[in-house]
């Protein structure tokens, strides 16, 4: 388990290399930093658990949105209006369709509501990724 928490330290490297890049309006290769992490989870699922390198890329996609977020002075629970990478068009998605099941009608998303369910969604995968550790 100590290494999923040494990788989490490198996941904000990335997060905070990632911001440099955004501010100074460069190209973010989403593939690369998606093989990395997925890389990880693999030899740490390998080497120790299944469940430890599921948990793995659960607790990255959340450290990794955070501190990307904290370093951009964005809500910690932003999300992108228009997502440029297949996982961050993934987590829209789903962030709405989360909305869509606690409210049982249209919502319509803004700025500001977005921010609490996708803080909503990143709780639950926190909680899943700990439940995954322990089964």
């Amino acid at each position: 388990m100590i290494f999923i928490l040494l990788y989490q330290c490198l996941a904000g490297f990335l997060a905070w290399w990632n911001y440099i890049l955004i501010k100074d309006g460069k190209r973010i290769y989403h593939a690369l930093n998606g093989l990395l992490h997925l890389s990880a989870a693999i030899l740490i699922g390998y080497y120790y658990s299944w469940n430890y390198g599921v948990s793995c890329l659960l607790f990255t996609r959340v450290v990794f949105d955070t501190v990307l977020n904290i370093f951009r002075a964005k809500g910690v629970g932003y999300v992108s209006p228009h997502p440029v990478s297949k996982i961050d068009k993934i987590e829209k998605f789903f962030v709405l369709f989360v909305s869509e099941i606690v409210y049982r009608k249209k919502v319509f998303i803004t700025e500001e509501n977005i921010e609490w369910v996708a803080i909503g969604v990143r709780v639950f995968l926190l909680i899943s990724a700990i439940l995954i550790l322990f089964i």
